[in-house]
């Protein structure tokens, strides 16, 4: 599972706030967070459950954009190239998991978010999100090495 926990120096994407949501994949499957109104560092709490097979090493792919008002939050495409919400970053190049599990392992950290193109973070502490990812391994794992992940 992957909790979005929160995040901390969002660029201003409006007039003095964001309003941000973030979309996360792992191998296919997408999971969207709730949007945080007006909120430059959003506290989400959130957990989401993905099925993996780790020993294929898929990668957590992570973007975090601004809803536009204008956008039915329904109608939100996952491809940023069709949205007309504006991206905030990403976790470049993504997190992959490597390796089986013994034990249930949670890990939380800080990921840095690469900015959008175009966008001026000069003077600006570079924005951030915390994750915490934790690995249940399936009954027949047990006895495997434990699982690390890299960004």
């Amino acid at each position: 599972s992957v909790k979005v926990k929160h995040a901390r120096n969002l660029p201003i994407m409006d007039t003095t706030k964001s309003d941000p949501y973030v979309i996360m994949s792992i191998g296919g499957v997408t999971k969207t967070s709730s949007v945080k109104r007006k909120q430059l560092n959003p506290i989400w709490n959130e957990t989401f459950v993905f099925q993996v097979n780790v020993a294929e090493m898929p990668k957590l792919q992570l973007e975090m954009f601004d809803e536009d008002f204008f956008v039915p939050a329904l109608s939100r495409p996952t491809n940023e190239d069709e949205s007309r919400d504006d991206k905030m970053g990403c976790i470049e190049g993504g997190i992959v998991l490597e390796g089986a599990i013994s034990h249930d392992l949670a890990i939380s950290k800080w990921f840095k978010l690469t900015p959008p193109e175009g966008y001026d973070a000069e003077g600006r502490p570079p924005a951030e999100i915390e994750l915490e990812i934790t690995l249940l391994p399936d009954e027949e794992k047990q006895h495997k090495p434990g699982a690390r992940f890299n960004s």
